[in-house]
């Protein structure tokens, strides 16, 4: 480059800095600036070597110097440290040499002598962000948020730190705040929809699908999302009504037909229950050879209870896609429900063959040598599934629970369902788990915190009422464990081991 085409950015840059900054690029000088009085020469007012070392500090950094760019701000710090300025400059400096830390200490001293920089506040949360501290990264967005409300990016920004701090209902806010100053914010009119849905607020989310349609009239997933709502909004006409007319509008698309036809088959009202089933075999027709109509099918056959059918029906699913592990673990779901764990074995052990890694059959066949105490073959079966994946909480809890019902391995058994509540806090299952391994160790009182505590999650669930009841007897409390014996035996009266402890 050419001395005077050097020169000449150099006096761009300078010029630019002292007017987009207002006075703010650097600080007076000293005490003598500050007690003149009228017009003060801009020269007085900042230090010419901190002036001079910032410019050539600058250059270096647009030709992409970094090195030289951050010696440059440092020998500007040395003539004036109460530079917020600089010590953004220097900050990005080190930030681009990959220096991130050095970069973010100089980012903390320019906002202690201003602590309403923008540029500074952003570059400290989107450091917190990709740190993977998500929660300081909220901290400085919302700091940012005050000083500029409307901010739209911003909220949008702040909308993504909430969700993945799980905080919906502030992230819903966030959304909700774009959409009051721009209406036509598809994005997050969309996200409003999606956390009101996830909130339960279905009426709320059913508005915000109806302005995106008005936006985007013809769109399907919107349209197909407002009939989605309405469904469990238990308006079944609404939804029906929309659906319909998708369908007229998109005649060749299977995968709409398939959608409508599930929510057909789950639509209570007797009156929809005859045009399912002709709208079902319909269906199966026309798509012989998709196996989505075959499942949705014979799922709504095994929630229905039909099992001779549903095993029938599955059997002619298996001829048409024997490839195909989903019908393999609905005919085993059947068994299960039979008590024909046996068969259910057997049909699972075929699942494996067509699908030798799958999580779920594997899953399902551990419980199921639990039943039938084939426990050399469970173990196994658990201890391959946590090798491949020691976060599999699924996994956890289920070989905890076997082995706490068998009274082994305790120590191994609690240290597993630690790892679960770890990976799934809250869970109830998991909880009962930990509380039954208690237990067995003979820790009754803490063992019925943790029970309780399932019970509060899972009121209908048998195997936690009966273990209340244990708990209570061995605290010899036998009114509230008979209480709880007989809450058992009225969910699942064909329990025998609860009525043998109610007769005694």
């Amino acid at each position: 480059m050419k001395r005077t085409e050097t020169n000449f950015w150099i006096l761009v840059v300078f010029t630019l800095l002292l007017a987009s900054c207002s006075g703010k690029l650097l600080v007076s000088g000293g005490a003598s600036a500050k007690a003149s009085k009228g017009p003060v020469n801009i020269y007085r007012n900042y230090n010419p070597l901190a002036v001079s070392h910032f410019i050539d500090g600058t250059f270096y950094y647009l030709k992409g110097d970094f090195a030289m760019a951050a010696l440059e701000f440092m020998d500007a710090l040395r003539y004036d440290s109460t530079s917020a300025t600089i010590y953004l400059a220097l900050a990005r400096a080190y930030i681009n040499l990959g220096k991130v830390e050095n970069g973010i200490k100089n980012v903390r001293k320019s906002l202690e002598i201003d602590p309403e920089n923008r540029e500074a506040i952003e570059i400290l949360a989107r450091f917190y962000e990709v740190s993977d501290n998500p929660i300081r990264a909220e901290k400085e967005y919302e700091r940012l948020l005050k000083i500029d409300p409307k901010d739209i990016e911003l909220l949008y920004t702040l909308g993504r730190v909430y969700i993945r701090n799980k905080k919906f209902d502030k992230a819903l806010k966030a959304y909700e705040k774009i959409v009051e100053l721009d209406s036509t914010q598809a994005k997050a009119i969309e996200k409003a929809a999606e956390l009101s849905l996830l909130d339960s607020a279905l009426a709320k989310s059913a508005r915000y699908f109806g302005m995106l349609l008005k936006l985007d009239p013809g769109n399907l997933r919107y349209t197909q999302a407002l009939a989605r709502v309405m469904y469990f909004m238990k308006d079944h006409d609404s939804c029906f009504v929309l659906y319909k007319r998708l369908i007229e509008n998109n005649p060749d698309n299977p995968e709409l037909k398939e959608d409508f036809a599930e929510l057909l088959l789950n639509i209570p009202e007797d009156r929809y229950k005859s045009y399912a089933e002709e709208y079902m075999e319909d269906l199966l027709k026309e798509y012989r050879d998709r196996k989505n109509p075959y499942i949705i099918y014979a799922l709504y056959l095994f929630r229905n209870g039909r099992n001779k059918e549903c095993l029938a029906f599955l059997d002619s699913a298996i001829n048409r896609f024997p490839n195909e592990i989903e019908f393999y673990l609905i005919k085993g779901n059947v068994y299960d429900r039979l008590k024909d764990y046996e068969t259910e074995a057997e049909i699972l052990l075929k699942a494996l063959e067509v699908g030798p890694h799958s999580v779920r059959a594997r899953h399902m066949l551990a419980v199921v040598w639990d039943r039938l105490k084939e426990y050399e073959k469970c173990d196994s079966l658990y201890e391959e599934l946590l090798l491949e994946n020691p976060d599999d909480h699924l996994a956890l809890n289920n070989y905890a629970y076997s082995l706490a019902v068998r009274g082994e391995k305790l120590q191994k058994a609690y240290e597993m369902v630690e790892r679960a509540l770890k990976l799934d806090p809250g869970n109830p299952s998991y909880l009962d788990t930990k509380g039954w391994i208690l237990f067995k160790l003979g820790r009754y009182r803490e063992a019925l915190q943790y029970v309780e505590a399932a019970y509060k999650k899972a009121k209908e669930n048998a195997e936690v009422l009966e273990h209340l009841g244990d708990i209570y007897m061995r605290l010899k409390k036998k009114k509230k464990a008979f209480y709880f014996y007989k809450k058992a035996l009225e969910i699942g009266p064909e329990n025998r081991s609860v009525r043998e402890k109610l007769e005694k």
